[in-house]
This record gives structure tokens, C-alpha cells and sequence, in this order.
């Protein structure tokens, strides 16, 4: 048969159906490759780590428990979100920080970075510069309460909001410490 340009001669021509046949299985085949190479990463992978931006994040020696947890938070966050593996984060993490935090995880070589327990290695050192002991955040939340004072020109709304944060993490701290609303 001879292959015309109308529909018609598509359904019709039984010397047609193989190719179109053979056309569909190709087209199934490539759509599962690819489906199954976009949930794996595929090739792009690199590529698609490289664009990827954690929080910045320099770890100076004034950093907060509230600023480095807030931190860890949106890194976990990112994480989920782009369904990265430990080690791919911890890689990540190693080149984007800056300042004392880099600093502080530099110790790691190459091949404890490209290991699976390298994202628990790294927040354990974090942990152990930022977080403090639970007696030594019992102190700092009395201390700030004690000390909490309005600066001059501050927004009423702005003292409000910290006056909340640091009564509620006194309360974290301290459960029997009954400050009302």
C-alpha cells in the first residue's frame, strides 16, 4: 500500500500498522527512560546541585541559639524540598558557608564529605559551637528577661514581638516560671 497524507490512509492501510506500531513502542520506551531519569536525577543531578543556594550562614562567635537553630531549620527545609541526600548536602554545605563555619568543618577530607555520615559529622561540630548546655541556656533566658529593655525610637510592635520571643524561650527553659500574658 501507499502511504497517502490523510488519516484515512493511517487506519486503513494495514502495511502501515507495524511502523506505526514500532513508532509507539519507541515513544513509550523513551517517555519511561526519561520519567525514570527525571526521579533519579538523571544527568543532570550536578547540574541541578550546583544552582542549588543554602541560607548564607558565617557562624560568627555572636551567633545565637535562636539564629543557628532558626538556620539548621531552613537548611533541613531545603533539603526536604529538593529531596537531596545527606551526603549531597553536607557537600553543599562545605562549599557555601563562610567565615567560623567553614572554618569550623574544614577539618573534614574529601572522603569523610563524600560519606554518607558526613551531614551528621558536620551538625555535630555545629551543634557543639552553637548550642549550649540546657543550665547555660537557662542563664541566658533569665538574663535576657532581666535585661530587656525598649530602645530608644524602637516600634512599639517590634518591642512587643521581642518581648514575646524571649518570654517564651524563658518558658521553654524554665517550665515552672510563670510569666503571664
Amino acid at each position: 500500500g501507499e502511504q497517502g497524507g490523510d488519516a484515512s490512509s493511517i487506519g486503513g492501510d494495514t502495511a502501515s500498522q507495524p511502523e506505526l506500531m514500532d513508532i509507539l513502542r519507541t515513544l513509550a520506551e523513551t517517555q519511561r527512560l526519561m520519567t525514570n531519569q527525571l526521579q533519579s536525577g538523571g544527568g543532570n543531578r550536578g547540574r541541578i546541585l550546583s544552582t542549588l543556594k543554602l541560607p548564607p550562614f558565617d557562624g560568627d562567635v555572636r551567633t545565637s541559639v535562636y539564629k543557628y537553630r532558626a538556620w539548621k531549620r531552613e537548611v533541613n527545609t531545603v533539603k526536604d524540598l529538593n529531596q537531596i541526600t545527606d551526603s549531597e548536602l553536607a557537600r553543599l554545605m562545605y562549599f557555601q558557608v563562610q567565615g567560623r563555619a567553614k572554618e569550623l568543618i574544614e577539618v573534614l577530607t574529601e572522603e569523610e564529605l563524600k560519606d554518607e555520615s558526613a551531614l551528621e559529622m558536620i551538625w555535630d561540630i555545629y551543634d557543639k559551637a552553637y548550642e549550649k548546655l540546657s543550665h547555660e541556656r537557662l542563664d541566658a533566658a533569665h538574663k535576657a528577661w532581666e535585661t530587656a529593655r525598649r530602645q530608644p525610637g524602637q516600634p512599639m510592635q517590634d518591642w512587643a514581638t521581642y518581648l514575646r520571643r524571649i518570654r517564651l524561650e524563658l518558658q521553654a527553659q524554665d517550665p515552672d516560671h510563670n510569666i503571664t500574658e
